[in-house]
């Protein structure tokens, strides 16, 4: 909780998000939630619960600050890049953490930096709000790589399930 805390407390990151007329939201894992006093927030942080029902949050997600949570898929959905604030990930990838590790590579196919330190989480939260992550390529790479995933966010994958469906019941006849 330390780590955690040194980061939603950072100047910078307030500044940064005051920058762009944004309100961070806290949103805490569904296991975690009861340990909510923890984690005191700053004033200037909204704190949101898994009861709340999040969807309308991660469709204004415009940037997401996880460890290894799979909110970065929810986020990239709506096309918000990640800052993945690995601080324990030695721990986490030799299996002495609560999680198990999988295949997933965070650095080859995540949605933006992995970062393990609070102030790199910070500076890597300004840079993507900011525009200036002094590598455009980069910022680009992960674009590409949530565009890729989510080939069509045009509001009619209900239509399009509901097609491949009938098909499959059309050819079962």
């Amino acid at each position: 909780m330390r780590q955690w805390s040194a980061l939603l407390h950072d100047e910078r990151l307030r500044a940064a998000c005051e920058r762009h007329g944004l309100r961070p939201v806290l949103l805490m894992h569904p296991r975690f939630q009861h340990h909510r006093e923890l984690l005191p927030t700053p004033a200037w942080m909204s704190v949101a619960s898994y009861h709340d029902g999040v969807a309308e949050l991660f469709a204004r997600t415009r940037l997401s600050l996880t460890d290894y949570s799979s909110v970065a898929f929810e986020a990239a959905y709506g096309g918000a890049p990640t800052v993945y604030f690995q601080f324990d990930r030695e721990a986490f990838f030799s299996g002495g953490h609560s999680s198990q590790p999988g295949d997933y590579d965070f650095r080859a196919q995540g949605f933006g930096p992995v970062v393990e330190s609070a102030g790199d989480a910070v500076t890597a939260v300004a840079a993507l709000l900011d525009g200036t992550d002094g590598n455009a390529d980069e910022a680009a790479g992960y674009a590409a790589r949530i565009a890729a995933l989510y080939p069509w966010r045009d509001g009619r994958n209900c239509e399009r399930s509901t097609a491949a469906i009938e098909r499959l019941i059309a050819e079962q006849r």
